[in-house]
């Protein structure tokens, strides 16, 4: 089975509040790779991306990231496509500024 890649999605992130949310679903297979791209925010922040199965329970949660960078993780995840995942960037702080947008791609097996 070959490797498919899923379209990067775009989370918006607030100049306040550390935790960002957004619903992916539809995905099967084991997540092998994600691409993570964050931009400049004001403040100097890292940030960390998880996995939430749909009782809200954690499945994955790497490593703390610096802004401005775009990050290849490989990873070993697994999804069933019959349900929701939420996936949570988790800020160590507050952007300030304007906030910005993060992106972020999986590549599924």
């Amino acid at each position: 089975m070959g490797i498919s890649k899923t379209p990067r999605t775009s989370v918006t992130i607030a100049a306040t509040g550390t935790t960002f949310d957004t619903t992916v679903s539809k995905y099967e297979g084991v997540i092998t790779r994600y691409v993570l791209e964050l931009p400049n925010y004001t403040n100097t922040v890292t940030t960390t991306l998880s996995i939430l199965d749909p009782n809200g329970v954690t499945i994955y949660s790497g490593a703390a990231h610096a802004q401005n960078a775009n990050y290849s993780i490989p990873v070993d995840v697994e999804l069933d496509s019959s349900q929701d995942y939420t996936v949570r960037l988790t800020l160590s702080g507050a952007a300030g500024g304007s906030g910005g947008t993060a992106y972020f791609t999986f590549y599924i097996r």
